[in-house]
């Protein structure tokens, strides 16, 4: 159906709220792991000087 089904009051609330419901859990694990991957990201850098130096001239750039 075409997304102004919706509007048009073709779907219930039911409908609608399962839908986004169902689509939460994976919003929610993406989330995780990008948040843990840049935890990772960030701590390799704060102990490698390598990382830790490209870091700093980036922040350095205008």
């Amino acid at each position: 159906m075409p997304p102004s089904a919706a509007a048009s009051g073709r779907f219930s609330h039911a409908q609608i709220h399962q839908h986004k419901t169902r689509k939460e859990p994976f919003r929610t694990l993406l989330l995780a792991i990008v948040t843990f991957h840049l935890g990772l990201i960030i701590a390799t850098a704060a102990t490698s000087p390598e990382l830790s130096a490209l870091l700093d001239a980036w922040a350095a750039v205008p």
